[in-house]
């Protein structure tokens, strides 16, 4: 995707959640700025009045990506649901993809994401898995269950009411349409 003020609606969103992230937020948006897609996607970054420098941050990129950063820069602090919960009711997406403020993405993520959205249109939402680390870099082990259990590597409904959750927030994906019944096409 060619990076410039977009006046096209973005096939996908990607909701970032934020609440005094200094030390990561720049790194995770650069790490979605960076992204090669096909097609168009915006950013849009929901900041719970940090008092640390993530909402200085969160300008710089969005004066440098306008049109693609979306700052939603709270005047008070509204609590880590609302900020989710408005962040994605903001989404103009056909995809909404999550990511924390502290959180960081690899290359070709959002397009193999919509990729398989597109080729699959009985799947609901894609995840992957993470490597979680703490801030000094080591790697944490996470309480996910064994995907290889699940036949064909498909988590059903009914799988998640026994097993519980089997991804993080930001690896998630999901077709907006399920949110708001009307934008389905």
């Amino acid at each position: 995707m060619k990076l410039q003020s977009q006046k096209k609606i973005p096939k996908v969103t990607v909701c970032v959640i934020t609440y005094n992230q200094e030390m990561y937020i720049r790194e995770c948006l650069q790490g979605i700025i960076d992204q090669h897609t096909s097609f168009v996607f915006e950013v849009i970054v929901g900041d719970d009045c940090s008092t640390d420098s993530t909402r200085q941050i969160i300008l710089e990129f969005a004066e440098r990506y306008p049109g693609v950063i979306i700052p939603v820069l709270h005047k008070g602090k509204v609590g880590g649901n609302f900020n989710y919960i408005d962040c994605h009711n903001r989404a103009r997406g056909q995809y909404v993809a999550h990511v924390d403020g502290d959180d960081l993405v690899l290359p070709g993520k959002l397009q193999s994401q919509a990729d398989y959205l597109d080729e699959n249109q009985d799947c609901s939402v894609v995840w992957h898995r993470m490597n979680v680390f703490d801030d000094i870099g080591s790697y944490c082990v996470p309480n996910l269950p064994d995907l290889t259990m699940f036949k064909d590597g498909r988590v059903y409904l009914q799988d998640l009411l026994e097993f519980g959750s089997v991804s993080f927030h930001s690896s998630t994906m999901y077709r907006a349409c399920l949110l708001y019944t009307s934008r389905c096409v």
